[in-house]
């Protein structure tokens, strides 16, 4: 499937769209575009994960997150995906990596998400 182009600014964005990836079911094109998704949406939206979805979901419902900029709403969403179940087993990780609304132009940005935090001490053997 070609590449779609992306939005630059917030405003031009479709509520189709924001819909999606707030449902998870497409891939962010430009940073902009995760500017805009709902968070708390899109992390209830893993029923079928390996984690703790569900913990996962209640605790994003409670979360705060459209009184942080991008890369702060990033970072607490690494941090619960953590404390739920990210690097529990092999498979949690990956198929977080999978979620395309997380891609931006088809490149994970996981590091963004705050799971560098989490990741250096599994890289470490801890």
């Amino acid at each position: 499937m070609p590449k779609r182009k992306g939005y630059v600014r917030l405003c031009d964005i479709p509520p189709d769209l924001t819909d999606l990836l707030n449902r998870g079911e497409t891939e962010t094109a430009t940073l902009t575009e995760q500017t805009a998704m709902d968070f708390a949406m899109l992390l209830g939206t893993l029923d079928g994960w390996s984690g703790n979805a569900a913990g996962l979901a209640q605790e994003a419902a409670h979360q705060d997150f459209s009184g942080h900029g991008l890369v702060k709403r990033m970072e607490l969403a690494g941090r619960m995906v953590g404390r739920h179940g990210a690097f529990d087993d092999s498979g949690a990780l990956q198929q977080l990596i999978l979620i395309p609304p997380i891609r931006c132009g088809g490149l994970p940005v996981l590091r963004l998400l705050g799971i560098r935090s989490w990741v250096s001490p599994i890289n470490s053997g801890r």
